[in-house]
């Protein structure tokens, strides 16, 4: 199903639309839409299914209830409309709260 999914996403990051092909491989994850620990449901289907680049699907898990893929593409256009910043070599946050 996982690969069914990418296929019907063309292995295209649904929220930033990266895509990379190695060789005959693409670099690309599927993420479940909700999160199978919230539904209870043991089984899935390929619509709660979405293909995510790994730093967005890194990006959907860093707080406990996953960022949903709007959101994910809130944050990309948040931070493209920031200005470099240097903060002493500090990383900035780009809107980003670790929240629990």
């Amino acid at each position: 199903m996982a690969e069914e999914r990418k296929r019907l996403d063309d292995y295209c990051c649904q929220a930033c639309g990266f895509r990379l092909q190695i060789g005959s491989r693409f670099v690309i994850e599927v993420h479940h839409k909700t999160p199978l620990s919230d539904s209870g449901v043991t089984e899935t289907s390929i619509d709660d299914l979405i293909s995510l680049c790994p730093t967005c699907h890194r990006i959907a898990h860093l707080r406990s209830t996953p960022y949903e893929v709007e959101e994910i593409r809130e944050i990309h256009s948040s931070r493209a409309d920031q200005a470099v910043e240097t903060n002493r070599g500090e990383p900035s946050s780009f809107g980003v709260t670790d929240e629990e």
